[in-house]
């Protein structure tokens, strides 16, 4: 258990780290980091979750399902995009933050809790990041009928 706290708070340490920016242009560097040590951690959470035998089998089904969304999405590596970490936010980090809350007796629940806690803002800030490192569409003036 002390060793799970430390990994956590040693990630987390490097995630904010890693969150100052200089500047006004987004780092993606700072982004892939935010995820390359964010994921890991939510991937083993999810992973003990979803087969413990002391969560009941209807919440590990929930947290599998999580698991698959979350995999699927760190797998993107350098590929991944603002869409990609908004599903991983949602879909991921708040359900499971969701699903703990409502259910305190599942085991570790505070320290998983506090760790995805720590970890959504630093996921917004990733959102954020790509989202100005991605350049708005151009418009195209609509062309009305000839008079």
């Amino acid at each position: 258990m002390k060793r799970f706290l430390t990994l956590i708070f040693v990630s987390l340490a490097a995630l904010l780290s890693a969150c100052t920016t200089t500047g006004p242009q987004p780092n993606l560097a700072q982004v892939q980091q935010v995820v390359t040590s964010f994921c890991p951690t939510v991937n083993t959470d999810l992973s003990v979750l979803s087969t413990s035998p002391t969560v009941p089998a209807p919440l590990q089904a929930q947290f599998k399902q999580m698991l698959t969304i979350n995999q699927g999405i760190c797998s993107a590596g350098t590929g991944i995009t603002a869409t990609d970490l908004q599903t991983l936010n949602t879909q991921v980090v708040q359900a499971a933050i969701t699903i703990l809350l409502a259910n305190p007796a599942i085991p570790n629940q505070p320290v998983i809790l506090l760790a995805l806690q720590l970890g959504q803002p630093l996921v917004t800030q990733a959102i954020a990041q790509l989202q100005a490192a991605t350049p708005a569409p151009a418009v195209v003036p609509a062309v009305g009928p000839p008079a």
